[in-house]
């Protein structure tokens, strides 16, 4: 029923005097081939393997495997001094070598070490409780004014410079002066500044701090810090005092640094010379200062002494209390010096002045004592603040509260900052004694802020185990700024750590929302179910949950459209998703979706996001339809938010979403289930080419699946059907990708899968289709950042894969045996490849190699099911099989002979390309040719041309080398290759 096609090679522009011209006659017959022998022959020798070559050092956990072990130790390599002198590589750095000796100091001992990472761990600790970063930053957005603030802004001279003259006459004279203009000096120039205009003020002193340190200006620089200090002295408008204090903070904390920076490297380096006299360690002792360092830092020590007023002082004497690790390391030391600072503070009239400067010494003393400030301390700051609350009595203190516009209970918010540091200093080395201490002081006042910051602050066993006594006294306290609600959200939040005893829990739980249930304002409701949220999901079963999700429901009914609802539906979902185990459990909740649908677009978008990627990452294969259904309903809203305006990253994102769900989902053995569920993917995701994509690769895993099933010699008119339906959803859904060569590998791999069930005729359509989508590639592209780039090598790739593919396909009955072979070598002819391009070449020889192996008795490899027929079986013994695959293989041949005489012997750059193409086209002859006379004419010249450009090629020269030596029917040739 077929012809023979002739081939007839394309015109070629080759002179007459090229040697490779009268290579064109020559015939190309495919030698014969016995792959199963070959590959016997070729096979390496194969032995077991007792240790795998990472694991160096680690015995293999092998009964059956025993190792010769010497009884003799290894000996210690060490040196003379008797140093181990031993490097780990993975632990030290090879650059840097271990020093013979180390100095015996404190900090290097055992115990040093232990008290420091104690001490850090402590230090983090407190960090974590009170982060001052963001503590500042909510001071700041907090505690604002429209009123005026007035200060003063001219410098007071409170430290004197040096006199260059010492003299007692001008000693005299300066004093006298002093005192003239003490008075004008004291007074200054008083301004009145807005908040903004008060913190732009300070960002200017702060930044002339740092300009006058630059200029050596040490003295000026003091200065500007007292300026700052003297701030803190007026608080005639308290409604910002918290904002000025932090901002005041950050001027004397960058004068501390600045000092102690100073003193640190006067210490490592000679002043005169700015020679390197040592390295300091980070854990640095007294001794190891020189006495010039430590004179610096008494210097400075004393200047700050010698400020006259209280207030300043004892600020930029705590700013610098660090620079005393250079003169001492007593303990003592640090701890009278706090003793000393808490008395001084007594003596601020002002109660709120004196618990900000308490609350600046307690972050101070955090960085000295490094988290190991001393208890008895911290608690005496906190009854120090107790014992001023009788100063918030009388008519003095009446009126003050009058000028200044403040009721009582937003000016006892103005101590929240200061009392939360403190309670948190207290709550992170707390035992039950110093809690129940300070549960002592909290009944003294009854303050609502103090409660909550204390349950905020101690750790959490301490409140499970106070639970119904806190309880009790959130029931009682003095209602403020600070309300009740907020006081059972931070037990929620405690509890959910540390559960109370489980005989308690439910006794607690019931406690507390007899009170949370009859609010009915939204806000504070939604505050308090948020934070009981976490400790009801981890501690109390599905039921209970169910109960607190309905009464979240009921109160939300009321108000739908309340202000903040979103952030607290969005806050209870995410403690759902997170503490939930089991995504069968959480879609197992009745109001999960209703609450889902409660939140705005662009946050019902994050939720699902976070929801699928918390799925991806932890969730295990589901089959629940119900939780396929709802997962699918979140995949389509990330699928609907994108529009043409959506950011390529986001499509990007929410696609490998949806496909890693996709991943996940399983039927089982309803593989018809299987198929509808990846139509339904391609119907709702189609502006998803990856997700399209995915559910093609999806579809073809079902087949796969189906024939797990059946075996493909048993069809069932069903299970045919299936596979066919399968096979038709992928040649309908491939063409809508926008990529070529995305759809030209699942094109490919579809027609294959096909071959594997037996499917013959659906599987040459797709492959007719993945030919004439072939024809279609462009040789240019637009990519998405309007870069012009050439599509060759993509199509060199896949049309060598190709070649490989159509070897196993079977021949056509009306078509013939090569008549994908014929359209593969149109396409090649018909692309439009670069001009110094050697992928055309490439590409020929890839079909010459896969056509002279369709003409051996056996093709080398074949479908395992032996659901397929190939070639070699249908066509064995044709004279005319073998006659046109002799005549394809010799136009081929010529083809890329042709295409190497047309190369430019001037041009560098296409001589080495063709170089490489010679050597494989020899390559090829040494695999697949019979050894004719005039193939062995040619093999030498086809050689010359390749020793002309042996850069790079050298060894895979010598091989072939070796290769046509080492073979009988190919001698002679070697010899001339060498030549």
């Amino acid at each position: 029923p077929w012809r023979p096609i002739a081939f007839l090679p394309s015109p070629q522009s080759c002179t007459p005097c090229d040697p490779l011209a009268m290579s064109k006659k020559v015939r190309w017959v495919p030698a014969p081939r016995r792959y199963r022998a070959e590959l016997m022959q070729d096979e390496a020798a194969c032995s077991q393997a007792h240790r795998h070559p990472l694991q160096m050092g680690i015995e293999p956990e092998m009964s059956s495997v025993k190792m010769a072990v010497s009884a003799a130790p290894m000996p210690e390599s060490t040196d003379s001094n008797g140093h181990d002198d031993f490097q780990d590589p993975l632990l030290d750095d090879p650059l840097n070598p271990r020093p013979q000796t180390y100095r015996q100091t404190a900090f290097n001992t055992s115990a040093s070490m232990a008290r420091a990472d104690s001490a850090v761990k402590l230090k983090r600790k407190v960090e974590e409780l009170l982060d001052w970063d963001e503590m500042r930053k909510e001071i700041l957005a907090t505690y604002t004014t429209q009123a005026n603030i007035p200060i003063v802004s001219k410098i007071v001279d409170d430290v004197e410079a040096e006199p260059k003259v010492v003299t007692l006459t001008e000693r005299a004279k300066r004093r006298l002066e002093g005192l003239e203009e003490e008075e004008e000096q004291t007074t200054g120039i008083r301004r009145n500044l807005t908040q903004k205009e008060l913190v732009s003020h300070l960002e200017t002193l702060a930044g002339d701090l740092v300009s006058a340190w630059g200029n050596a200006e040490k003295v000026k620089s003091l200065r500007f810090v007292i300026q700052g200090c003297k701030m803190l002295v007026n608080c005639q408008v308290p409604q910002v005092y918290p904002s000025l204090f932090v901002l005041v903070a950050k001027v004397l904390d960058t004068f501390g640094r600045l000092v102690f920076e100073r003193i640190h490297r006067r210490s490592q380096y000679d002043d005169k010379s700015g020679k390197q006299i040592q390295t300091l360690p980070e854990n640095f002792r007294p001794a190891d200062i020189p006495d010039e360092a430590k004179d610096m830092c008494r210097n400075w020590l004393f200047k700050v002494a010698a400020i006259r007023e209280l207030i300043p002082r004892v600020y930029v004497e705590m700013c610098l209390w660090e620079c005393n690790r250079f003169i001492s390391d007593d303990v003592g030391l640090y701890t009278n010096m706090m003793t000393r600072f808490i008395s001084q503070i007594r003596g601020m009239g002002d109660p709120l002045v004196a618990n900000y400067a308490r609350f600046y010494l307690l972050r101070k003393a955090t960085e000295v004592f490094s988290g190991e400030i001393p208890i008895h301390l911290v608690m005496q700051c906190l009854e120090d603040w107790n014992a001023t609350r009788v100063q918030w009595q009388g008519v003095q203190f009446e009126a003050y509260l009058d000028s200044a516009k403040l009721d009582m209970d937003n000016y006892i918010h103005l101590y929240t900052p200061s009392l939360r540091w403190e309670l948190a200093s207290l709550g992170v080395r707390a035992d039950t004694q110093l809690f129940e201490s300070t549960l002592a002081i909290y009944d003294k006042c009854k303050l609502s802020v103090v409660l909550n910051a204390l349950i905020a602050s101690f750790k959490p066993h301490l409140i499970s185990r106070h639970v119904l006594a806190l309880i009790e006294r959130i029931k009682t306290c003095r209602p403020g700024i600070v309300p009740w609600y907020e006081c059972y959200a931070a037990l929620g939040v405690q509890l959910a750590k540390e559960p109370p005893a489980e005989k308690l829990r439910l006794r607690v739980l019931n406690e507390v929302w007899m009170d949370v249930t009859d609010i009915s304002n939204l806000k504070e409701y939604m505050t308090i179910a948020q934070a009981w949220l976490e400790f009801v999901c981890n501690h109390f079963g599905h039921r209970e949950v169910c109960i607190l999700l309905t009464d979240i429901m009921r109160h939300i009914g009321q108000d739908k459209f309340a202000d903040g609802l979103d952030n607290h539906v969005q806050g209870v979902l995410s403690i759902l998703l997170e503490h939930i185990k089991g995504f069968e459990a959480l879609f197992g909740l009745d109001h999960l979706l209703p609450l889902i649908d409660l939140l705005q677009p662009g946050t019902r978008v994050d939720l699902c996001k976070n929801t699928l990627t918390r799925f991806a990452q932890t969730g295990s294969p589901v089959s629940d339809p119900v939780i396929i259904n709802s997962l699918l309903d979140l995949c389509r809203t990330l699928h609907d938010s994108l529009t043409e305006f959506s950011l390529e990253d986001d499509r990007r994102q929410f696609s490998q979403l949806i496909c890693a769900f996709m991943h996940k989902v399983r039927f089982g053995r309803d593989i018809e289930g299987h198929l509808n569920f990846f139509v339904e993917c391609r119907r709702s995701f189609a502006k998803m080419n990856a997700v399209v994509e995915a559910s093609v690769m999806g579809v073809l895993g079902v087949i796969n699946t189906a024939l797990q099933v059946t075996t493909i010699k048993q069809h069932s008119k069903k299970s045919a059907a299936f596979v066919k339906a399968c096979l038709a959803f992928c040649h309908i859904t491939i063409p809508s990708l926008d990529d070529h060569f995305r759809k030209l590998r699942l094109l490919l791999l579809s027609a294959m899968v096909g071959l594997c069930a037996g499917f013959v005729t659906q599987a040459d359509i797709l492959m007719q289709t993945c030919l004439a989508t072939l024809r279609d590639v462009p040789a240019f592209v637009l990519m998405p950042n309007n870069i012009v780039q050439s599509t060759e090598a993509p199509m060199v790739e896949f049309l060598m894969q190709l070649a490989s593919a159509i070897l196993v396909m079977p021949g056509h009955p009306k078509l013939g045996p090569f008549h994908l072979f014929t359209e593969y070598i149109d396409v090649v002819k018909g692309y439009q490849w670069d001009a110094i391009s050697v992928g055309r070449s490439r590409v020929l020889l890839a079909a010459l190699r896969s056509l002279s192996a369709l003409g051996q008795e056996e093709l080398p490899y074949h479908f395992a099911s032996g659901a397929t027929t190939s070639n070699d079986e249908l066509y064995a013994g044709s004279k005319e099989y073998r006659a046109e695959i002799e005549e394809m293989c010799t136009g081929l041949m010529n083809d890329v002979l042709a295409d190497l005489a047309e190369l430019d012997d001037t041009d560098r750059n296409a001589m080495k390309k063709g170089a490489s193409i010679a050597l494989e086209l020899v390559s090829t002859i040494l695999g697949f040719a019979t050894p004719t006379d005039r193939i062995r004419s040619l093999v030498p010249k086809i050689w010359t041309l390749a020793a002309k450009q042996p850069a790079g090629n050298e060894h895979y020269m010598q091989q072939l080398e070796h290769a046509f030596s080492s073979r009988s029917q190919w001698e002679g040739v070697a010899a001339k290759l060498k030549a």
